[in-house]
């Protein structure tokens, strides 16, 4: 956030001690049954949640992913007499469990063949990997996986592999490589010594809010190394993180340095109003980690204090990083469906707000979305309908080593800024095994050109914006006018609960229109995979 010559204002918050006292007050706690967190997928996210709120719809805290005690499915509809078969369909690959430990092992696989048409090559996804799961006394949780992966993408995502250095989510691209080469790896050990509290340290992907997207925090940038607290108290959760993030697109200092460095201090409050009402309230700073000569600079410690308020430090410290803040609400409607919201607020020029002037200084974003559980009354029937917009220039600050990302993508929307979206998402149970999902989303945005910072291109400095700091008449869809239709289905087969492991056909239509020029994807492929994350190719 900038703070020159603007009158800039802060969202009114409680005092951290105030929410605290509140906490100690409650009478409700919930208990968690172990420390394992559930994986980022949407849908083993949408099944979790209608668990959740089935069972304890006013005390389910589900804004912030991954979220603990997750209970590892099993197929209990068939038993397999055969080794082989009870381990591809139904079983762990290695269990052992000692006593009050347990130890599981699988591999990852995600290999799926498929084709462009029109293009002069198949296009081909191919990771496997390994992921190994410890559980201990249900307290302690640790998980690791790596994966590898080698694949020929679609002229869309090629072209922002080639401008930005990396697949989307899964790392570095070797380039002079053909097929394209990545590696990735996620980790953490989980640390629950009471039902209300949990505390967790290692790299991985996190989410906060109800939607397919957030604008908070997402899941769709690599993994990054944090520090994760999280205090739940029946009717308050407070979460709290550290975490380092790199910036690949910023030249090293030297050879031995690696890639430059910065950190953030996160935090997010959600607070159960009543058995319907659920409001949040987050707060993020992103600070540089060295100088221009390679010297770490001065460690702002007090953000490390996970109940410090970051506007008035950040403020007294001469505006040390850049500082977002955001307000989230979410509306049960029964036990099968939600209204939810999310606004961020980046920098507000409070003068001219209510101008309609369109200042550079207004910078900020909002969701509005609607989730249904049980559509038709039929169980894990999912439907989701959500509208994202996003002013230019929100999340970008004077440099990448400042910006809100990590590894070269948006921490938060992964098509930044300067954008409306609107967007459904259903899956519909066909059988026990097979699934049908499709997604179709509408996006319109500026993209800048002419190497100009028009307010899409987050790693731009907004201050060099045509007009400077005092510039007026900047809306959404400032730049060059383009839109894209995304529209993907998929025919699923599961084969083991225990790694969602699916046997799938997929279809992607997409379709970009810009003023100067138009591109058709259409994308088919076939395979099997081992769904425990997201993979985000629909920006």
């Amino acid at each position: 956030m900038y703070n020159g010559s603007y009158k800039s204002i802060a969202l009114k918050k409680h005092t951290a001690s105030t929410w605290l006292l509140l906490c100690l007050m409650a009478g409700a706690v919930a208990a968690q049954e172990t420390a394992v967190r559930v994986p980022l997928e949407q849908g083993l996210l949408w099944k979790q949640e209608a668990l959740s709120m089935e069972s304890t719809p006013w005390l389910a805290h589900t804004a912030v992913k991954p979220a603990l005690n997750y209970q590892i499915p099993t197929d209990t509809t068939k038993h397999y007499n055969n080794w082989f078969a009870r381990k591809l369909l139904a079983e762990d690959l290695l269990f052992k469990q000692y006593n009050n430990w347990k130890i599981r092992v699988n591999p990852l696989f995600d290999m799926r063949p498929g084709r462009e048409f029109g293009a002069s090559e198949n296009a081909l996804l191919y990771n496997y990997g390994l992921a190994l799961n410890v559980e201990i006394d249900d307290k302690w949780a640790i998980y690791t996986e790596a994966n590898t992966g080698w694949s020929n993408f679609p002229a869309y995502i090629d072209s922002f592999i080639r401008g930005s250095g990396v697949v989307p989510g899964q790392g570095l691209a070797r380039t002079g490589t053909n097929p394209l080469q990545y590696q990735n790896a996620a980790t953490y050990i989980s640390y629950k010594p009471s039902a209300v509290f949990n505390v967790q340290i290692g790299q991985d992907r996190h989410f906060i809010g109800e939607g397919y997207r957030s604008l908070l925090l997402s899941d769709a940038a690599f993994p990054m190394p944090y520090i994760r607290s999280q205090l739940n108290l029946g009717p308050i959760e407070y979460s709290h993180w550290i975490m380092q993030l790199m910036d690949v697109r910023t030249p090293p200092l030297s050879g031995n340095l690696g890639f430059r460095k910065k950190y953030s201090a996160m935090s997010y409050l959600s607070w159960q109003v009543n058995k319907r009402l659920n409001i949040g309230a987050f707060q993020a700073v992103v600070w540089q980690a060295d100088d221009s000569i390679g010297g770490n600079r001065a460690f702002p410690w007090q953000y490390l204090n996970p109940f410090i308020m970051y506007w008035p430090i950040q403020y007294s410290s001469g505006s040390e990083g850049n500082l977002v803040m955001a307000l989230t609400s979410k509306l049960n409607l029964g036990k099968y469906g939600i209204f939810y919201g999310q606004f961020l607020l980046d920098e507000l020029l409070f003068s001219t707000i209510f101008k309609n002037e369109g200042a550079l200084a207004n910078k900020f974003g909002g969701q509005l979305g609607y989730k249904q559980y049980q559509l038709f009354g039929r169980k894990n029937w999912f439907l989701q309908a959500e509208v994202n917009l996003v002013r230019p220039h929100t999340y970008s600050h004077w440099s990448p080593l400042t910006n809100y990302s990590h590894f070269s993508q948006p921490l938060a929307h992964p098509a930044g800024a300067n954008f409306r979206e609107y967007l459904v998402a259903t899956e519909i149970p066909l059988s026990d095994k097979f699934s049908f999902t499709t997604k179709v989303i509408y996006t319109q945005l500026g993209r800048d050109t002419g190497g100009l910072a028009l307010g899409q291109d987050i790693f731009k400095n907004f201050q060099t914006a045509p007009g400077g700091l005092q510039a007026k008449g900047i809306f959404i869809g400032n730049g060059l006018p383009a839109s894209s239709w995304h529209v993907e289905n998929a025919v699923s087969f599961l084969l083991n609960p225990k790694t969602n492991f699916r046997a799938e056909i997929r279809w992607i239509y997409r379709k970009e229109d810009m003023t100067v020029s138009q591109r058709t994807t259409n994308w088919i492929m076939l395979g099997i995979r081992s769904q425990l994350s997201n993979r985000y190719y629909d920006f």
